[in-house]
């Protein structure tokens, strides 16, 4: 028997009749109806970004269990159904994940968002780095925009006339996204953000 990666139930459990023949996932059915998709284009402040779900308690509970937990068990669930989406749709084009702090990554010993994106056959760099910890979600709306003054670009890592697509797990106020969009918007020759989840309530919706 198939079991989920969250609950250990039968993979089946809780698929819809029609889709049970031709179900392919790595999470049951009951647990992936869940995880809310938007699979929208959203827009902060001219940015524009590939939204794939909706940040919601369970979801949260997933990052937190995955990240800060250490169950690298869970890294392929979060984007294992926009994988050919993604390969398709940005076809050329480069990932640059946002930074984690040395610290972060000294306590998890891996990078949440390199494991999540393992099956991605884009180009994925690292040409960012937080000069110091900075947790976002302890900051209130103001205070995020001191992320500009902890992100720099790590010259080594040339991104020179690239199509350059920056990716992040969770974004609410778009600070990160933001001051890593500044950059290196005249570095590239293109440049928007893909997140996996959206925390923003106030941003315009690109149909």
């Amino acid at each position: 028997m198939k079991e989920c990666l969250i609950c250990f139930n039968d993979l089946y459990e809780g698929v819809p009749l029609n889709e049970y023949f031709t179900y392919n996932d790595v999470i049951c059915g009951k647990c992936r109806a869940k995880m809310v998709p938007i699979g929208k284009w959203r827009e902060i402040e001219g940015m524009h970004i590939f939204v794939l779900y909706e940040y919601n308690d369970f979801m949260e509970s997933l990052l937190f269990q995955f990240k800060e937990g250490r169950d690298i068990a869970l890294k392929d669930l979060f984007f294992y159904r926009w994988n050919k989406t993604i390969n398709d749709k940005f076809k050329n084009w480069t990932i640059a994940f946002m930074p984690s702090s040395e610290k972060r990554f000294a306590e998890r010993r891996f990078f949440p968002l390199k494991e999540m994106m393992r099956d991605v056959k884009l180009v994925k760099l690292t040409p960012f780095e937080k000069t110091k910890d900075y947790k976002q979600s302890q900051k209130h709306y103001e205070q995020r925009k001191g992320i500009h003054k902890v992100i720099q670009r790590k010259k080594e890592i040339s991104i020179q006339g690239t199509k350059l697509l920056l990716v992040d797990d969770v974004v609410t106020s778009g600070q990160t996204l933001l001051s890593a969009y500044h950059l290196v918007e005249k570095e590239v020759k293109e440049v928007c953000a893909l997140v996996l989840c959206d925390n923003h309530r106030d941003v315009e919706i690109c149909d």
